[in-house]
């Protein structure tokens, strides 16, 4: 007996209900994925690059400083359009002391800690797969690596393509072990 559809219902019309619903709710969680995943990236980008940009409260490349300070923006946007849950202001109070540590040029622990923060709580309250819907295939990654990335970050992805000399910030050498570790699934998805 379910509760949401009474048993008095014609068979077939119970059965068109639990479609339809289910329906809806496959295209909600369709469509949360998709405005998920770009906020993780977001979060993730400004946890791992914020220390190296802003330091004792300096700014160190005001290129990169501006772009955070947007995309932390973004992020308190998008989650404004996100579908209502139990700890959707809570999530949107964390975007915003972000946008305002951010400002203040806080210190880059305390924005690594409240991005990664941010991360578990954004993937605890909109549970959604970090794998790819579709197996990539390599060869087309590939391709598509040599070009659209290769120019600056090099054949191998050391940071060092023709495109790299004078980049400020340089290219990121993906080789890096110390960087590596501290992304995140969610942002690597790419």
């Amino acid at each position: 007996m379910n509760p949401w559809i009474p048993d008095r219902l014609p068979i077939r019309l119970r059965f068109a209900i639990v479609c339809v619903f289910s329906l809806w709710a496959s295209h909600v969680m369709a469509a949360s994925r998709e405005a998920i995943l770009p906020i993780l990236q977001m979060v993730d980008y400004i946890g791992v690059d914020y220390p190296e940009f802003v330091q004792d409260g300096q700014v160190l490349n005001a290129a990169e400083y501006a772009e955070q300070r947007e995309f932390s923006a973004d992020i308190r946007r998008r989650l404004d359009d996100l579908p209502e849950v139990d700890g959707k202001a809570q999530l949107i109070e964390s975007a915003q002391e972000l946008e305002q540590a951010i400002a203040r040029k806080a210190d880059g622990t305390y924005i690594q800690n409240l991005t990664a923060d941010m991360t578990e709580n954004l993937l605890r309250q909109y549970p959604v797969s970090l794998t790819p819907v579709k197996v990539p295939d390599p060869a087309v990654g590939s391709q598509l690596y040599q070009e659209q990335c290769a120019g600056c970050h090099g054949v191998t992805g050391r940071g060092d393509g023709p495109a790299a000399q004078g980049l400020t910030p340089a290219p990121t050498d993906f080789h890096d072990a110390g960087r590596r570790s501290q992304r995140r699934l969610a942002a690597v998805r790419r």
